[in-house]
């Protein structure tokens, strides 16, 4: 008798395996993201119903609202050399070349018009007046009080020396208004200057320098790398950073140190506490690139005032 084997069983499993292994990692993977989409779907939820995280959030724009109208974008400007000029597509230009441009339109050499060296230094020194102003630095500042004067670095407003005043200073609100500088007085041993414009202003409120402490919310405020009116925020790494060489040998240093962005630009803007009140004067960063390392330094606010008050 001849026995019939019967695979169905056999059959029906080995297709299931099949089945599973081919759409096994399929279903897989569509159960695990309807799962994630779900989870993100709840932290969502729970992040838009969470009054905290709304109520930090606005405490920032809050402060942003109440420091912007003190905070100042500084550009110093420079005159030109007395013997170069620009044309208007920005190319240089020399006393000759003005000379050819405005007074001789029939175009005469200078050969031709054969001038002495007498006269050709005294059309050089009349140049000076037409040069213009050029921008060769910026910074930010602060409003001290509501008599016009303003906070800033030394370094911001003098040239390279340290000492002599820049040409020009032109100072920028936040509503778009601009106006030209004075310096009333600076002090290079602290990096502290403090300028003054006219018009209307709204001095920064000044904090108690005693109320600062390692781990408090900062916010630093300027015009890094000439971005105007920009905000950043971190918290008070250190107080009481001295000897660190910033200013000079005999300068004096008593830094906050900060790990809010402090880039170049940021110079003489105010670094403020979540209340918006100005707890230091963004002064200087520790960087091997020339930019932000998370190492900044903060003139402390009792020490700008101190020093203000004298020049004031």
């Amino acid at each position: 008798m001849v026995k019939v084997r019967w695979y169905g069983p056999t059959l029906v499993l080995l297709l299931t395996v099949l089945t599973i292994m081919v759409i096994g990692p399929s279903l897989s993977r569509q159960i695990v993201h309807a799962g994630k989409a779900e989870e993100i779907r709840l932290i969502q939820q729970s992040l838009e119903q969470s009054g905290t995280l709304a109520q930090l959030s606005q405490a920032f724009r809050d402060v942003a609202s109440t420091v912007e109208p003190s905070v100042v974008s500084i550009q110093v400007l420079q005159k030109t050399n007395g013997r170069r000029g620009s044309l208007p597509n920005g190319a240089p230009m020399g006393p000759e070349e003005l000379f050819e441009r405005w007074f001789n339109p029939h175009g005469r050499t200078p050969q031709q018009r054969q001038p002495n060296q007498q006269q050709d230094e005294e059309e050089i020194e009349g140049y000076d007046q037409y040069n213009p102003l050029r921008p060769y630095g910026s910074g930010s500042g602060w409003v001290f009080n509501d008599q016009g004067y303003i906070i800033t670095n030394n370094h911001v407003v003098t040239k390279q020396d340290g000492k002599t005043p820049a040409d020009e200073i032109k100072v920028k609100f936040h509503d778009g208004r601009e106006r030209i500088a004075t310096i009333v007085g600076t002090d290079p041993k602290s990096d502290i200057a403090v300028i003054k414009v006219d018009g209307p202003v709204i001095p920064a409120k000044l904090a108690d320098h005693e109320s600062i402490a390692q781990g408090d919310i900062v916010f630093a405020f300027g015009s890094p790398f000439g971005i105007e009116f920009s905000m950043s925020q971190g918290i008070v790494s250190a107080t009481n950073r001295r000897n660190l060489q910033i200013i000079g040998g005999d300068g004096f240093e008593d830094f906050i140190q900060t790990d809010a962005a402090i880039n170049p630009g940021n110079s003489g803007g105010p670094l403020t506490n979540i209340y918006g009140h100005v707890i230091g004067m963004n002064t200087a960063i520790a960087s091997r690139t020339g930019a932000s390392n998370g190492i900044g330094f903060a003139i402390p606010i009792t020490m700008v005032k101190s020093i203000a008050d004298q020049i004031v």
